[in-house]
């Protein structure tokens, strides 16, 4: 065999899971005891480990998973979140921002995976949790249209028939600073997913942290409150 850069990427995987074979990433995965606590019936997980460690791999098998089990899985990364509670405001504000942005995304997501295209944004500004029955709403009123692959048909079934979304974010450490705006800004970030998944228990969310940004944010007074 010729060792170049691309019978070695087929060999050993790509450095990046985002960048590798959906099939071959599934293939030579191993799933862990950390797999299994991510990927439990619990509304909100948070995974912390150094960078490299396999964090963005983990939540690629468990989003494959999750369609293969018809459950709908939506991918959050650091471009769907730009501006979203980048401002020098409360921690109120803060939080109330992040709601307002996550039920805007996961809204926006959820209908691009099912190639249908609604104007209910503002309505889900103004929904908070109740951003899954509203659009539940608005596919039982499409029914999804005709060109959606069978895999993908059933996965609109399933969804309207449990309201149930796993909510990945990934990825948050990019452009870490470790400044107090940086570590607000995630503080602000956990407040707001423990409220939507509280007002919505079909809204279940997956968040995984860099070691060193966790334990800034765990100690931080704003989100952070000690068992006792």
């Amino acid at each position: 065999m010729d060792f170049n850069d691309i019978n070695i990427a087929r060999l050993f995987g790509n450095e990046a899971a985002e960048n590798e074979d959906r099939k071959l990433l599934k293939g030579y995965y191993f799933k862990n005891a950390a797999y299994d606590q991510v990927t439990g019936n619990m509304p909100l997980r948070i995974l912390v480990g150094h960078k490299g460690i396999g964090k963005s791999a983990l939540f690629r098998v468990a989003e494959m998973e999750d369609e293969e089990n018809e459950i709908l899985p939506i991918i959050i990364r650091p471009d769907d979140i730009v501006g979203i509670a980048s401002q020098d405001a409360d921690l109120l504000t803060l939080i109330r921002d992040w709601k307002a942005g996550l039920c805007r995304i996961i809204f926006g997501k959820v209908l691009e995976k099912f190639h249908i295209h609604e104007d209910g944004v503002k309505k889900v500004l103004l929904a908070g949790g109740m951003v899954l029955n509203i659009i539940a709403e608005c596919l039982h009123k499409v029914k999804g249209p005709a060109e959606l692959s069978e895999p993908r048909r059933k996965l609109l079934e399933s969804f309207l028939k449990n309201n149930v979304v796993n909510v990945y974010i990934d990825d948050l450490d990019r452009g870490w600073e470790a400044m107090n705006r940086d570590i607000r800004r995630i503080s602000a970030l956990l407040n707001a997913v423990r409220d939507l998944s509280s007002d919505s228990s079909g809204l279940r969310f997956r968040i995984s942290l860099r070691t060193d940004v966790y334990f800034l944010v765990r100690t931080s007074d704003e989100w952070y409150e000690p068992a006792g």
